[in-house]
């Protein structure tokens, strides 16, 4: 079975795309409102082209037919034919990534910047890093953006002097883990389990847990995040008009402020925190996507606050919930919370979503 993606503003023919190519007759299911508005489409015996894209096998496409037996109870009743032209390699995109840096309010700002390798201007799309800082998940994350045609900046938010000292990988992990054991984020609750490490750690991982508890700039990081945007509009590979973000936990409540002020036109949030006060959603301009685990108790107690602002301000927003995921359900690098089913139908999602607001 299915589905049939029909995008209204698409002057293309009706299409299927299939994950798995079918070895017998399968059925497609369509919504009404395609078979009302495009009856000509669905006689019996028309033959329809699809084309299939095998993602997890080296891109692989098929070009094939549909050929409709019937249409019953809303169902779409169709048997495959190859064309003779049945396979056809689709190479991956070539993409280029390096380190650069551009100047925001905390100074020199570092930044992985990937960009595929066919020319011309672009929409683009600026990664913002969990708590962790600029790992190797976030680069990645980057990569596949630009392999999908977009150029993807990753700003290391926690580069400066200041932070850099403080907030190191080490010093991170374990501040988590403290933060985990608590049962709330209290500050007072928080100094007693430092007070039990062994005094060699107390100092490095006690100044994380106080940045990590309300110390860290965020005002001043999401004008970082600005001049990033500003940054990306001088690249001749940029489309200066068509530019998004997307961030994970920490990074997911920046996304959030980043388009009230950044002239962003399409926000992604993983997992993030509202922003606050929520009333501050009454400036954002552009479309947003929310994308949360079911188990992440924490960030998923005040998703009806966003929500009800959301409708009342009148905001382009969707949201999904992926029941069983935890926090960080989408990092394929930490195998303790990664869930693979809500990972790529997240993936596909932001796609679609990106589709819609950043190439129409």
């Amino acid at each position: 079975m299915a589905s049939v993606d029909k995008y209204p503003r698409s002057k293309c023919p009706f299409s299927v795309r299939l994950a798995v190519a079918p070895e017998r007759d399968f059925v497609v299911r369509a919504p009404c409102d395609v078979i009302e508005r495009r009856p000509f489409e669905f006689r019996a015996g028309k033959v329809l082209k699809f084309r299939e894209i095998r993602e997890r096998q080296g891109h692989v496409a098929r070009d094939g037919l549909l050929h409709l037996m019937g249409l019953e109870g809303g169902i779409l009743l169709c048997e495959r034919r190859l064309s003779p032209k049945a396979v056809a390699a689709i190479p991956r995109s070539a993409i280029t990534s390096e380190m650069v840096d551009y100047r925001g309010e905390s100074g020199k700002v570092p930044a992985y910047l990937s960009i595929p390798s066919e020319g011309g201007a672009r929409p683009a799309v600026i990664v913002i890093h969990a708590i962790f800082g600029l790992v190797d998940h976030t680069k990645d994350v980057a990569d596949r953006f630009a392999r999908e045609g977009y150029v993807a900046l990753a700003p290391n938010l926690f580069g400066s002097p200041e932070l850099a000292s403080v907030l190191t990988p080490v010093n991170l992990q374990k501040a988590m883990r403290l933060l985990f054991r608590l049962p709330r984020r209290d500050p007072v609750l928080a100094r007693q389990e430092i007070a039990k490490l062994p005094e060699g750690e107390r100092a490095g991982v006690g100044a994380t847990v106080e940045r990590l508890l309300g110390g860290l700039p965020k005002e001043r990081l999401t004008h970082d995040l600005v001049a990033g945007a500003a940054y990306l509009r001088t690249l001749p590979s940029v489309h200066a008009g068509l530019i998004g973000c997307v961030g994970f936990c920490f990074g997911g409540g920046l996304s959030l402020s980043l388009p009230r002020e950044g002239g962003i036109q399409a926000c992604v949030a993983f997992y993030g925190e509202n922003p606050t006060p929520i009333e501050r959603v009454q400036k954002i301009e552009g479309a947003l996507s929310c994308l949360y685990g079911g188990d992440d108790m924490r960030i998923n107690a005040d998703i009806d606050k966003l929500v009800k602002a959301m409708a009342e301000y009148k905001k382009d927003f969707e949201m999904r919930i992926y029941p069983g995921a935890p926090h960080d359900f989408f990092n394929d690098r930490n195998p303790t919370t990664y869930r693979e089913a809500a990972a790529k139908e997240s993936w596909d999602r932001v796609l679609r979503f990106y589709r819609r607001t950043l190439i129409g």
